[in-house]
């Protein structure tokens, strides 16, 4: 086919304004019919072109599609046995924290619609369907818990329902309630007068719930008893969130126990079991009550409490682990009256005489530091426990045989004499009060062989 404008005749025409002579027009004429009849060519060249792309753009979509069939064939997921895909399976089921979605939506009704093999695996393993989590809507498919609970037999199940207080949901807590026989966990979020009066059915119906070992109740409408829990034979874990005087627990069999500091938490008395012990800060600012015999609590171990103050309720001969997060000032007071092996120590927010406490803690292993401001007083409170069992004569790098940290950084588990000399004297002029007093260094601070595994140089150290 022969291209047309290769050449450009009558360049003097245009290039100017120039008029054409009559022989020139015909022959532009001409020129142009050409040039039109090229282009629809072209074009239909093109048309054909593209057809045939899209032809090959097609062959080569069918022919991966037909590779990538047989490739699935081959995955390695599918020679996966059973078993194995039931444990991954396991890591998909959601926790109370993830993002709520529709009941059918979540783990393992989603995985149990992806193939006919993954379905009767998730049917054939009643783990799976043992942690149900429901979230308060106004359309629940009731039908599809009924599936699920049948599903989950003979296995204990866990509950996590979150209400929104309201009454949704109701015909769902009819339906757990019947099998409360295998409940083994629950978390109860904010339920309704209607929902307690619901859940205290189960006190009516002797043995109903034999396996239920934690429960995590959280209130928002406390007119209302909860009477459900109280004769549970295996609950030792519970957890309140809001107002707990009208939950009614065993506390006498507890081992753990969270909730707000309590008005009066003359209760206490009862969970004589108590192992771990978290008291959350009072919803009111109360000073402590003063009992004449202070709550002994004589097998707690650890022991989270927000307000120190509320020591001075407590007697706790095992304690073992303390974190506190306000007026850890209390703390030297009630080591006095509790005489327990301390090893481990948390304060929040609030540094106290650092040597007071570590005076009463001959067993003391661990002392964490977390304070939200990076202040030179909590940076002079490290290096002075770690003084504490350097030799200063030395000259040398020697390491603390305590676990102090702190957010600011994880230890000063490294400082050199001098550097440990010029920190005590910091400290010395910072807070006199609270700095011991030294005339003979190497006396005051025992080789790190003869103090490891007891605090009695840091005695030595601040008795001068």
């Amino acid at each position: 086919m022969a291209l047309f404008f290769l050449e450009r005749p009558f360049s003097h025409l245009t290039s100017t304004n120039t008029a054409p002579t009559d022989a020139e027009i015909s022959e532009i004429q001409q020129i142009m019919s050409r040039g039109r009849a090229h282009v629809r060519d072209l074009g239909i060249e093109i048309d054909r072109l593209a057809r045939a792309i899209a032809a090959l753009r097609q062959e080569r979509r069918d022919v991966q599609n037909r590779v990538d069939l047989h490739a699935a064939i081959l995955s390695p997921i599918r020679r996966f046995p059973a078993e194995i895909l039931g444990q991954i399976f396991h890591w998909t089921l959601p926790s109370a924290k993830a993002r709520f979605m529709s009941f059918t939506a979540q783990s393992p009704w989603n995985i149990s619609r992806v193939c006919s093999r993954w379905r009767a695996i998730c049917v054939d393993s009643p783990d799976l369907w043992s942690h149900i989590r429901i979230h308060a809507s106004r359309i629940f498919p009731v039908a599809a818990l009924r599936i699920q609970l049948e599903r989950s037999k003979p296995r204990p199940i866990s509950i996590y329902f979150s209400w929104d207080g309201t009454d949704s949901n109701i015909d769902a807590l009819a339906v757990l309630v019947m099998s409360s026989t295998r409940w083994e966990s629950a978390s109860l979020i904010r339920p309704s007068g209607a929902m307690v009066l619901g859940l205290n059915t189960l006190s009516e119906r002797e043995g109903c719930l034999p396996l239920l070992r934690e429960l995590n109740f959280k209130r928002s409408d406390d007119r209302e008893t909860c009477t459900a829990f109280e004769t549970a034979p295996q609950l030792t874990d519970v957890s309140i969130d809001g107002s707990h005087r009208r939950l009614l627990v065993p506390l006498a069999q507890l081992t753990r126990l969270r909730l707000q500091m309590p008005r009066t938490p003359e209760r206490l008395r009862l969970a004589v079991n108590l192992l771990q012990l978290t008291l959350g800060k009072a919803s009111l600012t109360l000073p402590p009550p003063v009992y004449d015999e202070p709550i002994e609590l004589s097998h707690l171990q650890m022991l989270f409490i927000a307000d120190g103050r509320y020591l001075s309720s407590f007697r706790l001969p095992a304690l073992e682990d303390i974190c506190i997060k306000e007026n850890a000032i209390c703390l030297p007071a009630f080591i006095d009256r509790s005489p327990c092996r301390l090893q481990k120590i948390t304060l929040i927010e609030e540094l106290p005489n650092i040597l007071e406490i570590l005076d009463r803690a001959p067993a003391l292993r661990e002392i964490r530091l977390r304070h939200p401001a990076a202040s030179r007083r909590r940076r002079q409170t490290v290096a002075l426990l770690n003084l504490c069992v350097l030799q200063l004569n030395s000259g040398e790098s020697t390491r603390c045989p305590y676990n102090i940290t702190s957010e600011l950084q994880t230890a000063v588990e490294w400082v050199s004499g001098k550097s440990a000399q010029a920190l005590y004297d910091g400290w010395r002029a910072d807070y006199p009060g609270e700095a011991p007093s030294r005339t003979n260094t190497s006396a005051a601070h025992p080789s790190p062989r003869s103090a490891a595994g007891s605090n009695s140089g840091l005695g030595k150290l601040s008795q001068r």
